[in-house]
């Protein structure tokens, strides 16, 4: 079995046991164990266990915690409908003083249905507490402290499974627009704030992530701009703007691609339904109305614009019907040299700042022949133009592929004398990933 599979089958497992237990809790509240609901969820939960062990597993660990769940030790990606669940059924296990479920080979009925009868007794007692134990094939827990805390230690597998987050529910949520009613915008606030968070000492893995894309396919809208989202929150990272104006930014760069057109008011009306915006609504309204009209080459302040930079920044970069994918080298020269008539030149400079001369996860030729990715750089405004590359090998296997990591500054010798877009070579970066 691939990693990717046993990883899609441990989410999807996952998902339907956090749901069962969801179902539980839930309905323990009105009826007792032996009511025929409560039967049929526990039909359920034991179905869906046997399901998961009949797969050759032998554990399965749910914890839930503020926001977020994670299933043997992975953060469970979540919708709008399951992100509720979590964030209910954390509210009334808390409650409970109990959030970590491990179920083990050879639980049976009668385990699960103690489990109910204990549920009941606790949520009835005076005390609230359901008895943290160990019974074998069960066992209880608290799990203190923040969930992203476990990852502390992994930033680049903390930073994968938010970033394929942050994808999932802006694809679910632009699904929604179109069909109706009006998606609530809470997980994705919660997943924007974990991933800004996260962006404050590993904002590079998030560049990387990205960039990463096929030549010849053209990405969604969602897609799209959610590598909008991560450009506006880095860019505001590398300004130090305050928390809320990043929150403010990473919204505007997934909402973006709602708020369309060159009708200011068209373009806004359909978000100011979405209920969960908060005390982000005034700021976010404002800023998508000022990158309407940047892009119509009206009147804006100067956080549309950057959004309208950073919109246009990765439209070129990015395949479209109309182009293909635009080396981002050359991108941010046109930008920096004044050519986008409406884009202000110190705001196209910054942005060349934080994006660096040869921006990470971008293809460069070094003298004339060997082809790179760039994967790092240093701080700091002299070292811009020497970045840490990794040495590809195009045409060769996959395995094959990965050369050796150059810092340019430590080989002086050595020299960027190109940047060819990945069509121009076709070249999948996505081929690449492991070693980046």
């Amino acid at each position: 079995m691939s990693e990717d599979t046993a990883t899609s089958q441990l989410h999807e497992s996952g998902a339907a046991i956090l749901g069962s237990i969801f179902s539980l809790v839930r309905a323990l509240r009105l009826y007792a164990p032996n009511n025929a609901a409560v039967i049929r969820i526990l039909d359920e939960l034991e179905s869906n266990l046997t399901s998961w062990f009949e797969q050759g597993d032998t554990e399965l660990s749910l914890k839930v915690m503020t926001g977020e769940a994670f299933v043997n030790g992975r953060l469970l990606k979540t919708d709008v409908g399951l992100y509720e669940k979590i964030t209910s059924l954390h509210e009334r296990l808390s409650l409970l003083g109990v959030n970590e479920f491990t179920f083990l080979h050879g639980i049976d009925r009668a385990t699960l249905e103690s489990l109910a009868a204990d549920l009941v007794e606790a949520m009835t007692n005076n005390e609230n507490k359901l008895a943290l134990r160990d019974t074998g094939t069960l066992r209880l827990g608290l799990a203190k402290g923040d969930a992203i805390a476990s990852y502390r230690f992994e930033p680049d597998r903390l930073a994968v499974w938010l970033y394929g987050s942050l994808l999932d529910l802006a694809d679910t949520l632009y699904q929604q627009v179109l069909t109706g009613p009006p998606p609530s915008l809470l997980p994705l606030r919660r997943t924007l704030q974990l991933v800004i968070d996260n962006m404050r000492s590993h904002a590079a893995i998030y560049q990387l992530l990205a960039a990463i894309s096929d030549p010849d396919q053209v990405p969604s809208p969602a897609t799209r701009h959610v590598r909008v989202a991560i450009d506006m929150v880095g860019f505001g990272l590398f300004l130090n703007l305050p928390v809320r104006d990043l929150m403010t930014m990473g919204l505007a760069g997934v909402l973006g691609g709602i708020a369309t057109g060159q009708d200011t008011d068209a373009a806004i009306r359909s978000l100011l339904g979405m209920p969960g915006l908060g005390e982000a609504a005034m700021p976010l309204t404002l800023l998508l109305h000022d990158a309407v009209a940047a892009r119509a080459h009206r009147e804006s302040g100067m956080p549309g614009r950057t959004l309208a930079m950073i919109e246009t920044y990765i439209a070129q970069t990015s395949a479209s019907a109309q182009h293909p994918a635009h080396a981002p080298h050359g991108v941010l020269k046109v930008m920096a040299a004044g050519k986008v008539g409406w884009l202000p030149s110190e705001l196209a400079h910054a942005f060349f700042a934080y994006k660096g001369v040869f921006p990470l996860g971008s293809l460069v030729q070094i003298d004339g022949q060997d082809l790179a990715i760039v994967v790092a750089r240093r701080a700091g405004v002299a070292e811009r133009s020497r970045p840490t590359v990794l040495e590809i090998r195009p045409g060769e296997t996959e395995q094959g592929a990965q050369g050796e990591r150059i810092d340019l500054i430590e080989h002086p010798e050595l020299k960027i004398t190109g940047t060819p877009a990945l069509a121009t070579i076709g070249l999948r970066i996505s081929d690449l990933v492991s070693a980046t």
